[in-house]
C-alpha cells in the first residue's frame, strides 16, 4: 500500500509516488493534498485516479508538463481532483492524449478542476504532430476553484 500523504505537501515530487502505484496495476487514491509532478504520468491504462474531491486533491504540474500522457487504449477513470499550474503556460495541456480519436476507448472524465491553462485537454497525435480536439477553458469562474 503507498501512503500518498508523505507527497502531498506541494513541494516533493509526487511522480515517482505515483508512477510507482500505476506501475503496480492501481488505483491511484489521492487524499487531500497538492501533489507536485515534475514529469507526466504514463501508461495508467484502465486504472482509476481519483481524488479526495475537486480543488481538494490538486496535481500541480512543473511549467509546460502535461499531468497525464495517455496512449491509445489506456481507458481509466479520471475524477475528484483538479490540476493546477502555478502561472499560465503558453499551449501548457493538463491532459494529452497521444493518439487518433477513434482509438481512445473508454476514458472517463469526471468532477475536475483545471487552473492556469490554455488547454484542459487536449487530443494530439504525436506520430503527426497534429491536433485533433482541443478543450479549452478560459472562463475564470469555470477555473478559480472557489
Amino acid at each position: 500500500m503507498f501512503d500518498l500523504r508523505t507527497v502531498a505537501d506541494g513541494q516533493a515530487d509526487a511522480a515517482p509516488a505515483l508512477q510507482d502505484i500505476i506501475d503496480a496495476g492501481g488505483p491511484i487514491v489521492m487524499p487531500p493534498g497538492k501533489f507536485r509532478l515534475s514529469r507526466p504520468l504514463r501508461d495508467l491504462s484502465g486504472i482509476l485516479t481519483c481524488g479526495a474531491g475537486r480543488w481538494k486533491s490538486d496535481i500541480r504540474p512543473d511549467p509546460g508538463v502535461p499531468a497525464f500522457l495517455l496512449h491509445s487504449r489506456d481507458g481509466g477513470t479520471y475524477r475528484d481532483f483538479s490540476i493546477s499550474y502555478a502561472t499560465p503556460e503558453r499551449n501548457s495541456a493538463s491532459i494529452t492524449l497521444d493518439s487518433p480519436l477513434e482509438d481512445c476507448e473508454g476514458a472517463s472524465f469526471q468532477n475536475l478542476g483545471f487552473r492556469n491553462h490554455n488547454i484542459g485537454l487536449n487530443f494530439l497525435s504525436v506520430k503527426t504532430g497534429s491536433m485533433l480536439i482541443e478543450a479549452t477553458i478560459r472562463s475564470p469562474t469555470l477555473c478559480s476553484g472557489k
